[in-house]
């Protein structure tokens, strides 16, 4: 029989490792004195000492190691591995490829022009957002209310007027947002008009910073993402120039509302602007 430490040696495995991989039974010692509770390893336990610290050197997961060594297939356990850690390699070589392009993006400078608007009459819908709902479904059940209302607002004679737009605003939690979707009308409706759900007024006059980016951005930044928490991609880097505009007029942005419209281009087709109020 072979002591802790001789056993330690002889695999590699620390003797605090070998401590934990008895009491978590991925590699029990043969033998425990009941006295002195020395742990002693059988000769024939060198081999499966060996394959755990390898798999281990490797980054196998222990749970992964116990079970290789309990169905002695260590190699199906290192393949495993081999293809996760493939995987996250391209995960990042992607990564990095987007960062180079974003950053390379980020250093060009954005067009951002300052506009004045006449006030503007709207009906809309206001879509909470909570961090963790399911984003999808919420915009599917928007998209509804709000073809619906432009359907109403037909009927009614006073639009859609014009291309709709979206904005954002601090809702009533920390984790929450309000989405409002607005159809432009050509007259202000009355307070109540559309029922429950439908929200009514008038986009003051004034002036606007605004900065123009292509209408599939977005898209191409989602497909830039590859995972679930970075679907959607990073702020476009026009969007980020509104912002630096932003915070070079010293405005506080909780007070203003981001308003973001799809216009056409006559020279490249559609494009959204982004814009905020300055005063």
């Amino acid at each position: 029989m072979l002591s802790i430490g001789e056993f330690s040696t002889l695999t590699g495995l620390s003797v605090k490792a070998l401590h934990h991989y008895d009491t978590t039974g991925v590699l029990p010692p043969a033998d425990v004195d009941p006295v002195t509770r020395y742990r002693r390893y059988g000769a024939e336990q060198v081999r499966t000492g060996v394959q755990a610290r390898t798999l281990r050197d490797a980054g196998v997961p222990l749970t992964e190691v116990a079970a290789a060594l309990a169905d002695g297939d260590p190699a199906r356990a290192l393949a495993a591995q081999r293809r996760r850690v493939l995987a996250e390699r391209e995960r990042e070589d992607r990564a990095h490829a987007v960062a180079e392009r974003t950053l390379a993006a980020l250093a060009r400078p954005a067009e951002v022009r300052e506009r004045h608007v006449p006030a503007q009459p709207y009906a809309g819908h206001v879509l909470m957002v909570r961090d963790g709902d399911d984003v999808a479904t919420a915009d599917d059940a928007a998209d509804a209310r709000f073809t619906e209302l432009a359907r109403s607002l037909h009927v009614e004679g006073v639009g859609p007027a014009g291309q709709f737009w979206t904005t954002m605003r601090r809702g009533p939690a920390p984790d929450a947002v309000e989405l409002l979707l607005w159809w432009p009308t050509s007259r202000r409706l009355p307070t109540g008009w559309g029922g429950p759900g439908v929200e009514v007024g008038e986009m003051p006059g004034g002036t606007e910073l605004v900065v123009r980016l292509p209408a599939d951005a977005a898209n191409e930044r989602a497909d830039d993402a590859d995972d679930d928490q970075a679907r959607g991609g990073a702020l476009h880097p026009a969007a980020v120039a509104l912002f630096d505009a932003v915070a070079a007029r010293s405005l506080e942005l909780t007070d203003q509302e981001l308003r973001q419209t799809v216009v056409d281009d006559p020279d490249g087709g559609p494009v959204v602007e982004l814009a905020v109020r300055v005063d």
